[in-house]
């Protein structure tokens, strides 16, 4: 799926991509990117990569698990305000997060980004995170997905799950839950 500028994904199960979300596709009008509520699974590249958009994405309660790269790559741009709350980010072949080297302090200030809280990094190859924040309330909790080889990804115990507190909401037509 691609998108920059203004543009909302909801309920969508995005999967078997390069990349999953590619923020970075069709720079036109600036705005913010809404990522809400989506199975992000076994994309060969990053689960979602940002760079170029203008403004500022909202990465909200969204299951990020086994993309070849990384879960989310921000590349330069996690100063602009990025927003990523109640994640379960896991199974990734890079980092669950990441930001670019080149630009750490952006990443890693404060400041620089918007609501970091509730995530739940399991079993990323390369470790949660590399030159971005640690949040608020993060964990890092097995998740205990029901059956994730048949892509039921509805977590298996909900006192030890991570991620946001509560239950999450299911996929209309499934027992899965982002």
């Amino acid at each position: 799926i691609m998108g920059g500028g203004s543009f909302r994904l909801i309920w969508n199960y995005i999967h078997d991509n390069t990349i999953g979300v590619d923020l970075n596709a069709s720079i036109c009008c600036g705005g913010a990117g809404y990522i809400v509520r989506n199975l992000i699974t076994d994309n060969t590249g990053d689960g979602i990569l940002g760079g170029d958009q203008l403004g500022p994405s909202y990465i909200v309660e969204n299951t990020i698990d086994g993309n070849g790269g990384d879960g989310i790559d921000f590349g330069a741009t996690a100063g602009r305000g990025h927003t990523v709350v109640g994640n379960q980010i896991s199974n990734n072949t890079l980092f669950g997060i990441r930001c670019d080297v080149s630009v750490p302090a952006s990443c890693t200030y404060r400041p620089n980004l918007g609501l970091i809280a509730f995530n739940n990094f399991f079993n990323n190859t390369s470790g949660a995170r590399q030159n971005f924040l640690t949040g608020d309330s993060e964990s890092t909790e097995n998740p205990l997905y029901v059956d994730r080889p048949n892509k039921n990804f509805c977590v298996g115990n909900l006192t030890t799950q991570g991620g946001p507190p509560g239950v999450g909401q299911n996929f209309p037509g499934s027992l899965t839950q982002s």
